[in-house]
């Protein structure tokens, strides 16, 4: 195994209770399991500095070493539009 990619990351923090996807709070094991020489690519496009600290408190990253883009969500091309039907 090279990688291990989790898309819409937020969700570990937002649906990974017991009740709904308690699988998402199972992914610090396969951290522990794997070891540190397989790269974990975690996306998302909606998660604020609280919701990634707890995600990286979940999968007990600890001092695991990171690279992070944050691009904004500036999105010009994206607007709300509201039509009399």
């Amino acid at each position: 195994v090279k990688a291990i990619s989790v898309n819409e990351t937020h969700c570990i923090n937002e649906w990974g209770n017991d009740n709904f996807q308690p699988l998402y709070h199972q992914l610090d094991q396969l951290c522990s399991f794997i070891g540190q020489d397989v790269l974990f690519l975690m996306c998302t496009a909606t998660c604020t500095n609280k919701t990634f600290d707890r995600v990286w408190d979940t999968l007990a990253f600890g001092n695991h070493p990171f690279w992070g883009i944050n691009v904004g969500c500036d999105c010009p091309n994206l607007f709300f539009s509201v039509c009399k039907i």
